[in-house]
């Protein structure tokens, strides 16, 4: 009778006791993020819902201007993920982000392995402190528009120049800078001002776009969203620093150019590039003021909506001239991502620095990665015998015929 007295008294105190531990369990693990971005749906969409579920994680995420976030990271009270651009010098000098080197084995191996392991090693290489450690998380790594296809933002890169203009000269092919040149002269010849008298220029940029046009260039051929810091040569992935590299570097590479413009004539190039408003630029381009240009989006073409607004059948436009001198912008490895432009890091005194771990592990596993894109394993996709990944026949019919099954599963659907 003791014996069993005690057992059941025994029980008494351990019950509560595993009640206890059950609660906890179920309690979610609040992770909170800090972003100079905007954009929290992400967390809604059925993959990275599942996600949270998964590792019982419940998001809080807030947006700062530039102000705010400026004011946070010199305040030192930071978030358990922060999202920056731009700022990794300050991050670091400052001692803001933890190094999580030593944690990724037991939390977050996923960061040591392939594409990301190695895109990982270069960011605890480039942008790092004195003791060599791991601290930027680098965003957008791996593989850039892996989809054969040409989707529409592949077209607004390369040589630009004024439809109708360079109608008018016959379409002469454009191989390299030097043949641009020479067509933009011969349009802007026939057109040194613009129908209101406005002067027209040979190529039109900001300053603040200096190198965008030509990273997309076979010549220079670099990751344009590294910025300028650290950038890899697509064809090789050799890294370099693009503010050293005169010839690599896709900022001089347009200096050189704009340098020949102006030697042919400094009137030919619009020196308010370096002092002129966004509103501003875009005055211009309305009025077609540019024989070239860096870029220009084909789905909001300013000169274009402008024109057709007076006249439906208008050939008034800027578009991108078919080039061998240019690059199909697809199955491009970007080795450090967008960093140091845009970037992760966790804060060194984070609350929850085990779950942000966590988190990221899950983001760069290569098969939550195949959802994100390609929908739920066994629903769109599987391994095969082989354990090669494979999509289902159905799926790919589907998505030919302009069928929601794939859209509706991955991160790019609805909502869960």
């Amino acid at each position: 009778m003791k014996k069993l007295l005690s057992l059941i008294l025994t029980l008494c105190l351990i019950l509560p006791l595993l009640g206890g531990v059950s609660a906890l369990a179920e309690e979610k693990t609040v992770l909170t993020f800090g972003s100079i971005y905007d954009g929290n749906d992400w967390q809604y969409y059925r993959p990275f819902a599942e996600m949270l579920e998964e590792l019982n994680i419940e998001v809080q995420f807030t947006v700062y201007d530039s102000n705010s976030f400026a004011a946070m990271l010199a305040g030192g009270d930071l978030p358990d993920i922060v999202v920056a651009k731009n700022m990794i010098s300050n991050v670091l000098d400052n001692d803001l982000a933890m190094d999580i080197s030593p944690y990724l084995e037991e939390y977050a191996p996923n960061l040591l392995k392939g594409t990301a392991g190695y895109a990982f090693q270069l960011s605890k290489e480039l942008m790092t402190t004195s003791n060599g450690g791991l601290y930027i998380i680098p965003p957008c790594i791996g593989i850039h528009n892996p989809n054969p296809g040409c989707a529409s933002d592949q077209v607004q890169y390369g040589y630009m120049v004024r439809w109708d203009y360079y109608k008018e000269i016959g379409c002469p092919e454009i191989h390299n800078e030097d043949d641009y040149i020479n067509v933009l002269l011969q349009m802007y010849n026939n057109h040194p001002t613009t129908e209101d008298g406005s002067p027209s220029y040979l190529y039109g940029l900001r300053a603040s776009n200096v190198g965008y046009r030509t990273s997309f260039l076979k010549d220079c051929a670099v990751n344009y969203w590294a910025n300028y810091q650290f950038k890899n040569d697509i064809f090789t992935n050799e890294v370099y620093n693009g503010y050293l590299n005169m010839e690599k570097g896709p900022y001089w590479y347009e200096m050189e150019f704009l340098n020949k413009i102006y030697r042919i004539n400094p009137d030919l190039i619009d020196m308010d590039m370096f002092t002129m408003t966004s509103d501003e630029y875009k005055a211009k381009l309305e009025k077609g003021q540019y024989m070239g240009v860096y870029h220009e989006n084909p789905t909001n073409n300013k000169l274009y909506n402008t024109e057709r607004a007076k006249d439906p059948d208008t050939i008034k436009s800027y578009v991108v001239v078919p080039s061998d001198g240019t690059v199909y912008y697809n199955n491009i490895n970007m080795l450090t991502g967008n960093v140091p432009s845009r970037f992760f890091f966790i804060s060194k005194n984070a609350k929850n620095w085990q779950a942000a771990l966590r988190f990221f592990n899950k983001l760069f596993d290569e098969d939550f990665n195949r959802y994100l894109y390609s929908g739920p394993q066994g629903e769109t996709w599987d391994y095969d015998e082989n354990g090669v990944a494979y999509m289902f026949p159905e799926a790919l019919a589907d998505r030919a015929a302009g069928g929601e099954m794939w859209t509706q599963t991955a991160s790019i659907g609805s909502p869960a």
